[in-house]
């Protein structure tokens, strides 16, 4: 029942009115049991990014953490976009609430993927590199990292004594 109230909305309101209710909408079609579709993992990904933006992290991740969810089980050769910026979006947000574990396992699943190129990574490099240097206190551990993705991009940066 839910989830067809947030699909008519979804479908049926207009562009200005559908960001003002993003929120109501997203949370309606989640809460319905939606299967896996495209279309609904991109509406959690805007959510989540009007989210951050009004540094609601939890509901960020959240929405994230639903739009991954609801990726087909093809999404990285047919929507790799989609796929990176939920990924990415939901890694930053569960270092921000301090999940480290979450955060982890989303790098993880990222790296993990053969044929993405050094740029497609750099957000979860990025996030990986903030969690070393700021949370664990692991300054050489961070350069080291900075320096192998400065590689992978062409920019040799000589290791000093």
């Amino acid at each position: 029942f839910q989830f067809e109230i947030g699909s008519i909305l979804y479908h049926s309101l207009e562009a200005r009115e559908l960001e003002e209710a993003l929120f109501v909408v997203v949370d309606l079609i989640n809460k319905g049991g939606v299967h896996r579709r495209s279309e609904f993992a991109e509406l959690n990904l805007r959510a989540a990014e009007k989210a951050r933006t009004m540094s609601a992290f939890r509901s960020a991740a959240a929405f994230s953490s639903n739009g991954i969810s609801l990726l087909p089980r093809d999404s990285w050769t047919t929507n790799r976009s989609l796929v990176l910026r939920l990924y990415s979006l939901g890694c930053e947000m569960e270092l921000a609430l301090g999940r480290h574990e979450v955060m982890e396992t989303y790098c993880d699943e990222v790296l993990s993927r053969p044929g993405l190129s050094t740029l497609e990574k750099l957000p979860i490099y990025s996030t990986m590199i903030q969690k070393l240097c700021t949370i664990d206190s692991k300054y050489e551990e961070t350069i080291d990292l900075c320096c192998d993705v400065l590689k992978e991009l062409g920019c040799g940066v000589p290791r000093g004594p």
